[in-house]
């Protein structure tokens, strides 16, 4: 458990480095939202089988809703 939301942390990382290195900033828009970092996190992870509760947790979100876990 421990290791698959370290892994998924580490994905998280890799794309926001990428993001900035590209130069690419996601505009504030709100809690209402998925920036495109947090998007392409979801396309990764799902791609690589993990669930949606996993990815939520992992981005701080509600798996049902696109706004922060409260």
């Amino acid at each position: 458990m421990r290791e698959e939301k370290a892994h998924i942390e580490a994905v998280i990382r890799q794309k926001k480095v990428h993001e900035h290195n590209q130069r690419r900033r996601p505009t504030p828009i709100g809690n209402n939202h998925l920036t495109a970092t947090e998007r392409e996190s979801i396309l990764c992870l799902r791609v690589q089988g993990y669930g949606i509760r996993k990815i939520a947790g992992a981005l701080n979100r509600s798996p049902a809703l696109p706004g922060p876990v409260l």
